[in-house]
């Protein structure tokens, strides 16, 4: 019996040799036949990306990068198997020689059920993760107090318009990215952490992204025990949104409270009439015309106002113009 047939054709574990760009399957021996139901003359028509799918091809051809001689560490792969549908494996990949031409050695072995249950999970909580992250415009942070390294989630990275590979994990990057107004607080806060009696942090930020926008970042973090030292854990948000809308709301009451017309704003409930409803917002205007002030008139009903009205009027008409969007012009006596 040959070497050849000795250590590939009659190994336990399911193996295969393959091109090494393409993935055309050269050989695969008897396990491998047994694992896909695929006969050996079978296989040789087809690819490895047939069994393992684009996203086990891609990984493959990752962990075959060199030209070591030795087994890749092993990688979680996914292969298509004859009876029991997708099964979790451990693969490892070699760079070798096979008919004077270079070519990969793949050789897999299933991953017991217990762990690919939990591998399952974990990849369930990650997607779920991945997802709240874009709904909520969340993203998480760690800072190494041993280490002085500010470690980003994936999200916040995207957040920030900063790439993994360019963000280079010193706090001072990150408070370079932060208008000027900003620097300071941020940095007195790296300054708190040397205290060990304060383990909650909370903080409001203006980053500049390099495309020169600027978002509004809401954070926590807290203080935590690990092997190597404290660690300062957070989330991230970016509240930009929510910021433009209170600059928005703000102007639209400043120019409400400019306005030579009276602004009268109640509260509409179910279980009350128009007549019941009490006033929540008056503005300037009101109040130098009429005499009361917003204090006064504030949670009383809108009878209070119809019951100073100089001229008698029929109150229900009035009400009825005013529901279906009607004007009507009224005399007010002062107080």
């Amino acid at each position: 019996m040959s070497d050849y047939e000795t250590f590939f054709l009659n190994h336990p574990d399911p193996m295969w040799i393959c091109a090494r760009s393409s993935l055309a399957i050269l050989d695969a021996n008897g396990a491998a036949e047994r694992l896909t139901g695929c006969q050996r003359q079978e296989a040789r028509a087809r690819t490895l990306e047939a069994f393992c799918g684009p996203d086990g091809a891609a990984a493959l051809r990752a962990a075959s990068q060199g030209e070591r001689e030795a087994a890749s560490q092993p990688f979680p792969l996914r292969i298509v198997t004859a009876s029991a549908g997708p099964a979790d494996v451990s693969a490892a990949v070699s760079c070798i020689q096979h008919e004077g031409a270079g070519a990969l050695l793949v050789s897999v072995r299933p991953v017991p059920v217990e762990q690919a249950e939990a591998r399952h999970r974990i990849q369930e909580l990650e997607t779920n993760l991945r997802i709240v992250e874009q709904l909520l415009k969340v993203g998480f942070w760690k800072y190494d107090m041993q280490a002085r390294q500010l470690i980003w989630s994936p999200s916040l990275n995207r957040m920030a318009g900063i790439s993994e590979d360019v963000f280079d994990g010193k706090f001072e990057t990150y408070a370079n990215t932060l208008l000027p107004d900003d620097r300071a607080s941020a940095l007195e806060v790296l300054e708190s952490f040397q205290d060990p009696e304060k383990s909650v942090y909370e903080f409001e930020r203006r980053m500049v992204r390099p495309d020169g926008g600027v978002i509004h970042i809401k954070g926590a973090g807290e203080r935590a025990t690990a092997p190597g030292g404290d660690i300062i854990t957070g989330v991230a948000q970016d509240i930009t949104n929510e910021r433009q809308r209170d600059a928005q709301l703000r102007l639209l009451a400043e120019s409400v409270e400019r306005l030579n017309d009276v602004i009268l704003i109640f509260r509409v409930e179910p279980d009350l009439t128009l007549l019941e409803a009490p006033l929540v917002y008056v503005n300037a205007a009101f109040e130098r015309i009429s005499g009361f002030t917003r204090q006064f008139v504030s949670g009383r009903p809108f009878s209070l106002l119809l019951n100073r009205v100089y001229s008698a009027i029929d109150q229900n008409k009035l009400i009825r113009t005013l529901q279906h969007g009607g004007t009507a012009r009224i005399e007010l006596t002062g107080p």
